[in-house]
């Protein structure tokens, strides 16, 4: 609240209960319009259970309405970034071994 990333008068509390869902996108802003936290995209709509999946395509219309136009995959290569770059998101990969931290660095560039 000090540093005005939340304000409980202009929270959207029903948006934010809609898109933490998994069936929505799985979907929290870390830093509110600066850094969205979402789960990893699949590379189809529904998962090898049958439980529907959030593609790279479900991802950009949310994302444009959002102005979020960089992805930065973390984790394995499941999807096709490319997918990304065709609907006008930036992407980039930062991989790191599920569990691990960051290298032990000051910091680090990515090109944007």
């Amino acid at each position: 609240m000090r540093l005005g990333w939340y304000n409980p008068t202009t929270f959207k509390t029903q948006e934010y209960d809609y898109y933490e869902k998994v069936d929505n996108g799985d979907m929290n802003w870390v830093v509110p319009h600066k850094f969205l936290a979402f789960s990893s995209p699949s590379p189809s709509k529904f998962d090898h259970d049958g439980y529907r999946t959030f593609t790279p395509e479900d991802y950009c219309p949310i994302f444009k309405n959002w102005k979020v136009n960089m992805v930065i995959r973390l984790n394995n290569a499941i999807y096709d970034r490319e997918k990304f770059i065709k609907n006008g998101v930036k992407h980039t990969d930062l991989f790191f071994e599920d569990g691990t931290t960051p290298p032990d660095v000051r910091y680090f560039i990515i090109s944007f």
